[in-house]
């Protein structure tokens, strides 16, 4: 052990880690010997740096990790692996035993001490039974964790139980586990008095204990009320508050105007001979409430249109228009009757339909020169002659005109803007 002092003084480490690693080394060196079933062979020249790392480790003090000590034992990470398990099974007996050895958290729950005022208090007479003696490792030794745990507790709060019943109960060596509280009883004078002093302030201030959590039956929890349709939590959640006052006149102006009956919109007609009418009737033209019509699209109507599809068709035989009946009246628009529009009668000539037919396109023309001065003034200057043989077909499409027109004829706009 001599000759491997001075290595352990190389490495810098503190007091009570350099004594720890020499007490490791020293009982390493014995049971490592040819012929113990742990020899080292070539790779005891790591033993210094591992015995370190070992009283490194226990301490908690981190001044040597596992890389530093490899390197300081020039060896192969393969070699000091396995001269650390050769190590470690030597002085720390089997690792079987480890996996069983209750936690202080387990401890404390189990015997309803304070977790958070012993658990230093435990470290410290683990460090001070590590500095008396390197066998004393109560991460291989489970009497050595119990005899800490027993000693600690017994001077904090008093006696939890005999000894006897408690290495019994725990299944522990009796023998090891009193040799183990005598020692902690005999030299841990100093650490004795600090336990017993801070047991003292623990009673004296029991607001420091940690409280046990209560808890609650799940019959005493309030029962949650299922929502239903008539429950009036739910009311509350979908109507929080009265409906908006600035809404209801418009509301009562739109439904005014659902009574109003509607203009109809200008509808797509075209001049047909006297053969076809002859033989086709007109369809009748039902009265429809306001909604219906808004509902229905203009262009999927066969009978209406935009003003931008208006159609002018004149017949071969049309007597010539004067100048008077080929000028637009300009002025406001004609009530529309929404009645149904009846056929012509039997006795009527043909002559007399085709005269009606051409007033009624004249309206319509109208209603588009209303909205386009242009318009009418070709209609004037342009009027078609009897002497015209071909139908002629005159198509004015200013852009955006058939929705000017269409929201023209809609009052309810005006209406909402108004409010």
């Amino acid at each position: 052990m001599a000759q491997n002092a001075h290595l352990l003084n190389n490495m810098g480490l503190n007091s009570d880690t350099l004594e720890l690693a020499k007490s490791i080394m020293h009982e390493a060196t014995v049971k490592t010997k040819p012929g113990s079933g742990y020899d080292l062979r070539h790779r005891a020249t790591g033993l210094p740096a591992i015995c370190a790392y070992i009283a490194s480790h226990r301490l908690k003090t981190n001044e040597l990790t596992r890389h530093t000590a490899q390197v300081a034992s020039c060896l192969s990470r393969p070699d000091f692996d396995k001269a650390f398990q050769t190590i470690e099974a030597a002085i720390g007996g089997s690792r079987q035993r480890e996996s069983k050895i209750a936690s202080y958290q387990s401890l404390c729950r189990k015997y309803q001490a304070n977790e958070h005022a012993l658990e230093p208090l435990f470290q410290q007479a683990q460090r001070a039974l590590l500095m008396i003696d390197g066998r004393y490792n109560p991460d291989r030794t489970a009497e050595v964790k119990y005899g800490i745990f027993y000693w600690v507790c017994s001077l904090w709060k008093g006696k939890i139980q005999e000894i006897e019943e408690f290495a019994a109960v725990n299944k522990l060596s009796y023998k090891t586990f009193v040799v183990v509280v005598t020692t902690l009883n005999d030299k841990c004078k100093t650490l004795k008095a600090e336990i017993i002093n801070s047991g003292k302030k623990a009673a004296a201030s029991p607001t420091k204990s940690a409280p046990t959590p209560s808890r609650r039956s799940p019959t005493k929890r309030p029962l949650r009320e299922l929502p239903t349709k008539g429950s009036p939590t739910k009311k509350r959640t979908i109507s929080p508050g009265p409906p908006d006052q600035p809404s209801q006149p418009i509301h009562k102006a739109l439904a005014d105007l659902d009574r109003r009956p509607f203009p109809e919109t200008p509808t797509k007609r075209r001049k047909l001979d006297d053969s076809a009418l002859s033989s086709q009737r007109t369809p009748a033209v039902s009265a429809t409430p306001l909604k219906s019509i808004l509902r229905t699209s203009p262009r999927k109507d066969s009978t209406t249109s935009t003003p931008s599809r208006v159609k002018l068709a004149f017949s071969r035989s049309e007597p010539e228009l004067s100048d008077s009946d080929a000028e637009m009246d300009t002025g406001p628009l004609p009530s529309l009757n929404l009645a149904p529009r009846k056929s012509r009668p039997e006795g009527r000539s043909d002559s007399e339909v085709e005269a009606d037919s051409a007033e009624g396109e004249s309206d319509v023309d109208g209603i588009a020169g209303d909205a386009s001065p242009f318009l009418s003034r070709r209609n004037k200057h342009h009027a078609p002659s009897a002497t015209v043989k071909a139908a002629t077909i005159r198509r004015f499409r200013p852009v955006y005109l058939d929705y000017k027109q269409w929201n023209a004829l809609d009052p309810r706009i005006s209406v909402i803007y108004a409010t």
